[in-house]
């Protein structure tokens, strides 16, 4: 006779400590953008927060469409070369919605052999439309991520060069800077997000496949944990990162052949190691509690 304390016991553990893996792990194919020869990799991602419809960045040449925008479930609606004099060697990059439904992306306009021009451009979703530019050259290294903060309506760029200076720059949306955060330059943030939700920056990595999470504080942007992305079936670090404000779920480009979609539970937390400080205290906390063990036994 079966025991039913048993079959109660086991169904709470699955229930509990076993729950389904990658819940909300999805993807859908984009390997449509290399079919041609004038569109390569898929360099920004941007989640319309009103119908979750994904808007995806390409580096197009000759006139070939770079903007391009699909359902949640990646079926393609329309596609469209933005309306911007890039030059023929320039192109538009990570992407962001503000809160009046427009498009903020970051866009270089290059003139070869000139040096290429760095900038931000509110478009309108359907990218016919130019509301207003400001230049970033002045930012050492280029901008590699933008993100727009719908609390205080800053933007945020992640600027500088890979692996000697790292700079989260918040500015208004007319250009003017509010602050310069340095980061640790190890770190290397690529494309960022900025999720509403918990009011933290997610950023890429430059050279592995980790999503770091930020907290905003008086000292600036500290990281607070990263999260494994091979969770999510990336081998590589991906070059675009978007969040849906709406349901929380986070985007991710994988490789120009698909967009893969998660929340962060369903991905692995990789510890962040405590500040040198920390530790120094830690031990002699510890060396202080063994003198005073030492102490009593005598």
């Amino acid at each position: 006779m079966p025991n039913p304390f048993r079959s109660k016991f086991v169904l709470i553990f699955v229930v509990f400590f076993c729950p389904s893996a990658n819940a909300t792990l999805k993807s859908f194919d984009i390997s449509f953008i290399t079919e041609g020869f004038d569109t390569s990799n898929a360099l920004g991602l941007a989640i319309d927060p009103l119908t979750s419809d994904v808007y995806m960045t390409t580096l197009s040449y000759n006139g070939a469409d770079n903007l391009w925008r699909m359902d949640a479930n990646g079926h393609l609606l329309e596609s469209s070369r933005v309306n911007v004099d890039l030059g023929p060697f320039g192109g538009i990059s990570s992407a962001d919605f503000t809160n009046d439904g427009n498009l903020v992306v970051l866009g270089t306009q290059s003139r070869f052999p000139d040096p290429a021009d760095r900038f931000v451009v509110t478009l309108s979703t359907d990218g016919q439309t130019e509301y207003s530019r400001f230049q970033t050259d002045q930012y050492f290294g280029g901008t590699s991520g933008i993100a727009f903060n719908p609390f205080d309506e800053s933007i945020i760029l992640s600027t500088g060069r890979v692996g000697v200076q790292s700079v989260f720059r918040e500015v208004a949306k007319d250009g003017t800077l509010i602050d310069s955060l340095f980061n640790d330059p190890a770190l290397l943030p690529n494309d960022i997000a900025f999720d509403a939700a918990s009011g933290n920056l997610f950023a890429t990595r430059e050279n592995k496949p980790l999503l770091d999470e930020y907290r905003r504080d008086e000292n600036g942007y500290t990281i607070v944990r990263s999260y494994d992305l091979t969770d999510a079936g990336l081998s590589r670090r991906p070059l675009a990162l978007g969040i849906d404000p709406s349901n929380g779920l986070f985007y991710v480009q994988d490789n120009n052949q698909r967009i893969v979609s998660f929340n962060t539970s369903d991905l692995a937390i990789i510890a962040v190691s405590a500040p040198a400080t920390w530790g120094f205290i830690l031990a002699c906390l510890v060396f202080i509690m063994i003198r005073r063990k030492g102490n009593m036994n005598q």
